[in-house]
């Protein structure tokens, strides 16, 4: 976490290199959206980058209504209320985040590398969808990215 002085955070956007005046209100532009962006899927206190976040960025450009039936959708196809609690959302995001690596998962989440296996196996019989298969783990992403983004 970027930290100035106790109690004040910072967040850093970078945008992408563009020439000229109106190429540097561009890079602003992508720059802010990036912070605004970033914040929602990570939080405060980071550096985002426009071109790392590009998933993120054109999902949140998506209407308001579409991310709504999108999750909708998921969930009555999965039949389920709540997909899945914060827990379950955690090990996702840090699978996410490890490039599906299950031992750095593991470490990043502070537990064995056994009980991540479980999560993972209860996030398939929840949901249907295994977690380390491509197909399923970029549903399960857009769930929760888009969960974050509303």
């Amino acid at each position: 976490m970027l930290s100035i002085r106790r109690g004040l955070t910072t967040t850093i956007g970078i945008g992408s290199f563009h020439e000229g005046v109106f190429g540097l209100k561009r890079t602003y532009q992508q720059a802010v959206e990036a912070i605004t962006v970033g914040k929602k899927l990570s939080g405060s206190g980071k550096i985002y980058s426009y071109e790392d976040l590009s998933l993120g960025i054109t999902v949140n450009s998506l209407p308001r209504d579409y991310k709504h039936r999108y999750i909708q959708h998921f969930e009555e196809q999965k039949n389920l209320s709540n997909l899945l609690d914060d827990t379950l959302r955690e090990t996702l995001e840090k699978l996410f985040d490890s490039s599906f690596n299950i031992s750095e998962t593991a470490r990043l989440l502070f537990i064995h590398r056994n009980t991540l296996l479980y999560r993972l196996e209860k996030i398939n019989k929840i949901t249907g969808l295994n977690p380390v298969h491509f197909n399923d783990a970029l549903q399960l992403k857009m769930y929760v990215m888009i969960k974050k983004l509303l």
